[in-house]
């Protein structure tokens, strides 16, 4: 029968065996087995909000529960800045879970060599953003996400996993049947490869093929040139999708009446920069309209990206 070492064991062995009471005995050197995201209030969940995160394979210490209870506070310290954190436990975002079996899974004995020992360079250079990119393994997400919470995700081997980006935003990802990430509909998505080409060719790429689709999808569309940006837009971004109702009057563009992303943008020749609002974040934006105004694509701040790509689809 295959024996399973968890963090707690590791502690347990160490403490016990007759090296703890020699000056040669050390506690095992633990490092975080995914990646952190920091906020005022951190939890086992790991909210995909903001930028500042404690990277895969920081090294920790003084990792300890405050009691023995299902939902006990997590405390640890990274070594770097001997900063201390504390991390929360909500029950029902975990049922079957515990704040022992999360400690298990927060942190490990492998610094970040090991831990992402046999993942592709472009897996890597994802994790270290705190990105997904279409075509990472399971393990890879994992690694760059954490686990899935198990209200939503109870088995891993699903092709559907969910994260949270606050409270109120879930964040779907899917697999193929291979186990590889597949953000949606992948032609018009960042692929794995083209993420090592250059961002000028890879957005001149995805710009062809979207246009070159989405007119062939709704030719019978009437655009004003005159306010090429008033319309219903069908929003594709990496992990999610959403719809865009644009009023431009000028050079402003704002939210038309029900839609619940709030935004107001300049316009600037055939480019809209401004920021959206929904459930109290803000997202800025910088995207450019096709030459037939039937799609735009550029960047957007997003709660699981510093930045991602951002693609409309013309609806009306």
């Amino acid at each position: 029968m295959r024996t399973i070492i968890t963090i707690a064991t590791l502690f347990v062995m160490f403490a016990s065996v007759g090296l703890a009471n020699s000056e040669e005995a050390k506690e095992p050197t633990l490092y975080t087995a995914y990646n952190i995201w920091k906020a005022s209030k951190m939890k086992c969940i790991n909210f995909k909000q903001g930028t500042d995160i404690i990277p895969a394979g920081t090294e920790v210490n003084d990792v300890r529960l405050w009691d023995q209870s299902r939902d006990s506070p997590l405390y640890f310290t990274t070594v770097k800045d001997g900063r201390k954190y504390t991390i929360g436990f909500t029950n029902r975002w975990h049922p079957k879970k515990s704040m022992e079996n999360y400690r298990d899974m927060m942190f490990t004995t492998k610094n970040f060599e090991a831990l992402t020992e046999g993942l592709s360079e472009m897996e890597i250079d994802a994790i270290k953003k705190g990105v997904l990119v279409n075509g990472m393994s399971k393990r890879a997400v994992l690694i760059c996400y954490g686990p899935p919470p198990e209200h939503y995700t109870p088995n891993q081997n699903a092709s559907t996993w969910y994260y949270w980006a606050n409270r109120k935003d879930k964040i779907e990802i899917k697999f193929d049947p291979d186990g590889k990430l597949a953000l949606g509909d992948q032609s018009r998505q960042m692929d794995i490869k083209k993420e090592s080409k250059s961002e000028t060719m890879a957005s001149k790429s995805q710009s062809s093929s979207a246009s070159e689709t989405q007119v062939a999808a709704i030719p019978k569309i009437k655009v004003n040139k005159n306010e090429p940006w008033t319309g219903v837009w069908k929003i594709e971004s990496p992990g999610r999708s959403d719809t865009w109702g644009l009023k431009q009057r000028g050079q402003t563009v704002v939210s038309s009446k029900g839609h619940h992303m709030e935004i107001k943008a300049k316009v600037n020749g055939n480019r809209l920069k401004g920021w959206g609002e929904a459930g109290g974040i803000y997202y800025r934006f910088d995207i450019k309209i096709s030459t037939d105004y039937i799609s735009f694509e550029g960047k957007m701040d997003c709660p699981v990206n510093r930045t991602c790509l951002i693609i409309g689809k013309r609806k009306e």
